[in-house]
């Protein structure tokens, strides 16, 4: 998704099976993006599984926002 001037891009990805999402899956989804100076990226991942250990320290390194299905159901 692009807002209305082009200078925000959300790239994002959902697994909703019993895969647990990996390094190569964020890889892939940054691979898909090229934005152009001046652009800014948010990237999301959504997983029922969860992520890999080595995706969440890479995450928190990247800006990657990752969300699984506790997070996305959190009732307080």
């Amino acid at each position: 998704a692009v807002d209305a001037e082009s200078r925000n891009i959300l790239a994002g990805s959902c697994r909703f099976n019993s895969n647990i999402m990996t390094l190569d899956d964020a890889r892939a989804l940054k691979a898909k993006v090229t934005p152009n100076e001046g652009v800014q990226v948010y990237y999301w991942m959504f997983s029922k599984a969860g992520f890999t250990e080595e995706l969440k320290q890479e995450a928190a390194n990247e800006k990657v926002n990752l969300v699984d299905i506790n997070n996305l159901f959190h009732i307080e």
